[in-house]
């Protein structure tokens, strides 16, 4: 039995279904384009839920829609009287799967799926070439507009793929890891010692560790910001791009070396908290740029070059489209047409703009006409800046159906109903700077002490306990044993609920400005820890054992403590509820009455409060507020590498904050122990009789380890080389470098000299101190005739007094080979060789 008027609903589904998937496709890429930049800023579970439902739709309808049209072709239903028009829509949903330029993937694993979508790209292209030649259209200027469209489409897919691919764990690992190195040829430096050894001469191996050295390296110039100097908004974007480029190898697992942490720990050292904060955040903007945009697959010329050949076609086939005879076609499928060649050139437009005011793109462009965009770039938001707060003893103060509860106990469902809860009742709280500093220095003062990598991970993996430690609080001290002795989760249980009664406990003394300040950091930080370790159990897995049972039965204690409260006729409020608490006696550990039967920590926490009330004293909010950074700090580095990379697609966490914080100051966990200690061959001078038996202070060391630039020139003093191996290499007067040297060779005093930087024979030519006035002059080949003349002498005087040595101009004689019975003579020839072809 039909249902009166189907038959007429069925024609008209069969007339308009294609039309509105296609409309439907065109409003969902237009919601993406609009609402995607707003999600790195807003933390907001309303509007990520609804981007990622729009972004799931988006792709499916686009597909589904091409797989419609085809399928129609295929079956010979045809589309419609207007059948030339519908040809021209389905390249449109190339461009619709290619997606807007403000989202390429909603996690990182959507960029990991980056083989789907090329298969897909086949897929698609194959169904819209087969309905375009199943139905070629006869106006010439329609198959035009046709084939520019499918064109636009195609490379605006590729650009999707390749964005993909840039993101994934392959993609970033090809931008992050360096070429292979072999590194020195380990088979010729034991071919030099064994020669130097065979030749008579005292030679050995010496181990170098430069753990020990005074090395500074220093920054570019974009980098030297002092704490007194406002930076500019360029040199934060400048400085934020290159902590980037360095420090994405994060998200990859890449381990970096000592070099790399002291650079950027110095650097780091030497800011204010607020600046640090601040490049913190852009950094994670480019971050999110990165994995989730096409930002940066658009900064390469080729990008420039596809996107240019993809706006052209689009508004070439709009021209053609425009100027066709559409006295033939309907209404209706003409406006739709429109339609989509207007979304399509204004979604070009609007992804222009946003690709404009783009971090990426404001560091490419150095025109002071800019100038003033940076200004208004520098001031908006890149994250929600926010962080949520939850609160047990709040949670619990809350009245609940009891008809739901037995619901959920009857399913087994109950844990999961007091988070659903737990989550209506948590609120936000802006970061403001009094936090940011807090958290800044007390991640400084722990950098301080890190010097180098060990202590730095011995640091890193307290929680609480330096803090403690560092106030002089007794080891044996409850306080102590509230961290060590139990797992991490207990601990923050514990501190939260001991945090919440000092807060709500009105026997305080008179605090000062600055421990008011410090008690409500306390609070922030401890109502976020809680936040974390209950409602974001993604970032705490690490530390999700017996989670859910302590919490389940430290609320039920606490609401068994609330209901006893209430047949006393007493005020419920939270103030009134820790005051209670409070005054419970505590004379013996909770858990030898408890046993093992019920995992509560709520009489403990009261416990561990009147310690905390008694032992710290004045500083209590002080060291407490220690205590918390180095449990976020805690979590931050057993946080996922993948969780924290998807927090600024969510808009971002302050424990991601964090964690770079912990990785630009040296406390992370992703540094190389070791600090690039090198062998070098040392061989000391022969001891002279007429000075007594002494040997001079100058030897020739063989170092390995340096590359320097071929060809190179410097000027060198050649009595300047330092026992460790190092040559200071000056250019036009100003030292620009320290090269440990493989083998120097001197022609003579106003001659040239050579060092050679590595057994790959990377050659470095240097001066001597007496030629600088005529390298000066410009007079180099008139210095290299002069160093041949000398080099030709100094070998004659050799063979005639092969003992001789050549003072310098210091007055101190260097150590020189004998080139005619030295079995390394043919080496050395060969080196000379190439510096007189110079």
């Amino acid at each position: 039995m039909k249902l009166p008027g189907s038959d007429k609903l069925k024609t008209l589904w069969d007339k308009w279904e294609i039309r509105t998937f296609i409309l439907i496709s065109l409003s969902l890429q237009v919601v993406l384009t609009v609402l995607t930049p707003r999600r790195k800023r807003s933390g907001n579970v309303v509007v990520i839920s609804l981007i990622w439902t729009v972004y799931l739709l988006a792709d499916w309808v686009a597909a589904a829609t091409v797989g419609k049209i085809s399928s129609k072709q295929i079956h010979g239903c045809g589309l419609s009287e207007n059948a030339d028009i519908v040809i021209l829509w389905a390249p449109f949903l190339l461009l619709h799967l290619g997606g807007p330029d403000t989202i390429s993937s909603f996690s990182l694993q959507d960029n990991e799926l980056w083989p789907r979508h090329l298969c897909g790209l086949v897929v698609q292209d194959l169904a819209a070439v087969y309905v375009f030649f199943k139905s070629l259209p006869g106006d010439k200027l329609l198959l035009l507009s046709t084939i520019l469209v499918i064109i636009a489409g195609t490379i605006r897919y590729a650009e999707r793929i390749q964005a993909l691919y840039v993101a994934s764990l392959d993609g970033l690992g090809d931008s992050v890891f360096r070429k292979p190195d072999p590194g020195p040829e380990y088979e010729k430096v034991v071919e030099i010692y064994k020669s130097l050894k065979e030749s008579g001469m005292p030679t050995q191996f010496v181990m170098i560790d430069h753990r020990g050295s005074n090395y500074s390296p220093r920054a570019p110039k974009e980098l030297e910001a002092t704490i007194n100097e406002e930076p500019t908004p360029r040199a934060v974007l400048q400085t934020a791009y290159q902590l980037f480029k360095t420090f994405k190898g994060l998200i990859v697992g890449y381990i970096f070396t000592a070099k790399e942490r002291r650079e950027s720990r110095n650097f780091f050292l030497n800011q204010n908290a607020l600046h640090a904060f601040r490049l913190v955040e852009v950094e994670l903007s480019f971050l999110y740029e990165n994995l989730h945009t096409k930002t940066f697959v658009l900064r390469y010329k080729w990008g420039w070059i596809w996107r240019l050949i993809s706006y052209c076609s689009i508004l070439s086939a709009f021209a053609s489209f425009y100027i066709v005879e559409k006295d033939g076609y309907q209404k209706s499928d003409v406006i739709i047409t429109y339609l989509l060649f207007f979304g399509a050139v204004s979604l070009d437009v609007i992804s222009l703009f946003v690709l404009l005011f783009s971090d990426r793109t404001a560091i490419a462009i150095e025109s002071k006409w800019y100038d003033p965009i940076l200004e208004k770039m520098n001031k908006r938001k890149r994250w929600s800046g926010k962080v949520s707060q939850c609160n047990l003893i709040e949670f619990c103060l809350h009245k609940e159906s009891d008809s739901l509860n037995k619901i959920a106990e009857l399913v087994r469902r109950r844990g999961r109903l007091d988070k659903i809860r737990l989550s209506f009742w948590q609120h936000n709280f802006e970061v403001d700077d009094d936090l940011k500093e807090f958290i800044f220095e007390e991640l400084k003062r722990r950098s301080l002490v890190a010097k180098d990598v060990e202590s730095a991970l011995k640091i890193s993996s307290h929680r609480g306990s330096w803090a403690l430690s560092e106030a002089d609080i007794d080891q044996n001290s409850e306080l102590y044993s509230s961290i060590v002795e139990v797992s991490y989760v207990e601990s923050v249980l514990l501190w939260h609920i001991a945090t919440t009664l000092c807060h709500e406990d009105g026997t305080d003394e008179v605090l000062t400005e600055e421990d008011h300040k410090k008690r409500e950091i306390c609070k922030r930080l401890s109502d976020y820890m809680f936040y974390l370790l209950v409602l974001q159990p993604n970032m705490m897995s690490a530390f999700s054992s017996n989670c859910q049972l302590m919490f389940q039965d430290t609320c039920a204690e606490t609401k068994r403590f609330l209901r006893n409260m209430q047949y006393e006729k007493q005020d419920v409020n939270l103030k009134s509820t820790c005051a209670k608490i409070l005054k419970v006696d505590t004379p013996v550990k909770p858990s030898y009455i408890k046993g093992y039967s019920s995992k509560s920590v709520l009489f403990a926490a009261c416990s561990l409060a009147k310690c905390l009330g008694k032992e710290l004293g004045a500083n209590k909010w002080e060291i407490m507020g220690g205590v918390w950074v180095e449990l976020l700090s805690y979590a931050a580095n057993h946080c996922k590498v993948d969780v924290n990379a998807e927090q600024p697609s969510k808009g971002g966490e302050l424990l991601t904050i964090v964690w770079f914080l912990l990785n630009h100051f040296g406390l992370g966990t992703q540094f190389d122990v070791d600090d690039g200690a090198r062998v070098q061959i040392v061989v000391k001078k022969p001891r002279n009789p007429k000075s007594g038996g002494h040997s001079s202070d100058r030897e020739v060391v063989t170092s390995f380890g340096c590359r320097p630039q071929r060809g190179r020139e410097f000027w060198i003093d050649t009595g300047l080389v330092r026992g460790d191996g190092v040559v200071n290499l000056e250019q036009s007067g100003v030292a620009v470098a320290e090269v440990p040297v493989l083998m120097l060779s001197m022609a003579g005093n106003d001659g040239g000299a050579f060092v050679i930087c590595d057994t790959c024979s990377s050659l470095v030519v240097v001066h001597g101190g007496n030629a600088r006035s005529a390298a000066a002059d410009g007079n180099m080949k008139k210095l290299r005739e002069r160093g041949e003349e000398q080099g030709r002498k100094e070998k004659a005087k050799q063979r005639a007094e092969p003992a001789a040595q050549v003072a310098d101009d210091h007055g101190r004689r260097p150590f020189t080979l004998d080139l005619e019975h030295s079995p390394f003579c043919f080496f050395l020839s060969s080196l000379r060789s190439i510096h007189r072809g110079l």
